[in-house]
């Protein structure tokens, strides 16, 4: 119904996930430099409820930090055991080395949109850039948004088929993560399909983009 429920503070969230026994968590922080200058300055309240939180004083489960603000990483990079991911939510084309040298000083994984590994012309995929394979060479993790279920967000190479779309993403350019439904991930990573490159008793043939 209208107007039920209510919203959750940082500080509530941590602990309902800690309760959840949840394998990791992300706090995406935008706008850190307007909030900052109402007033409000969102880093150090992140910080804070994260110290002050049970959660984030484990090792067994994950605290993400993501931000398209290089400021903001940097703040959590000193004496920080979470993770820190650059958003970049331009679609890219190439990863220059002075680039990647400048993303390892604040950031430990990028997350960028998926056209910046399969570039689409039409609805159709075109090549596989080598922006993913740069990035992890240089030990930056790889995470591509957003991977969704509905067929209308699928190219048309993936046949309207959400898993094969996860499974080209997964086994053919080895992404370390990203959908909006970890459903439909668990359930590929967990499947016979799961890895193609192993050639397992079931495979899902890698697509061939512009073919």
């Amino acid at each position: 119904m209208r107007n039920q429920g209510k919203f959750m503070t940082l500080a509530e969230f941590l602990e309902f996930s800690s309760d959840k026994a949840v394998s990791g968590i992300l706090i995406n922080i935008e706008n850190a430099a307007y909030l900052a200058s109402k007033g409000l300055d969102i880093i150090r309240a992140v910080a804070t409820a994260l110290t002050n939180c049970s959660f984030a004083k484990q090792t067994t489960e994950k605290v993400f930090i993501q931000s398209d603000d290089s400021a903001v990483l940097s703040r959590f990079k000193e004496d920080s055991p979470y993770r820190r991911i650059l958003l970049i939510k331009e679609i890219i084309s190439d990863a220059p080395q002075p680039t990647i040298y400048e993303i390892k000083q604040i950031a430990d994984a990028v997350n960028h949109p998926r056209s910046s590994i399969f570039p689409n012309s039409g609805g159709f995929l075109v090549t596989i850039t080598d922006v993913g394979d740069k990035l992890q060479t240089a030990n930056i993790s790889v995470y591509v948004s957003t991977l969704r279920n509905e067929f209308m967000a699928l190219a048309f190479n993936f046949f309207a088929d959400h898993m094969l779309e996860v499974a080209n993403y997964v086994s053919q350019v080895g992404v370390d993560g990203g959908t909006e439904y970890p459903a439909t991930a668990a359930a590929y990573m967990r499947s016979p399909c799961y890895n193609f490159m192993e050639r397992g008793r079931y495979t899902v043939l890698p697509i061939q983009p512009g073919s």
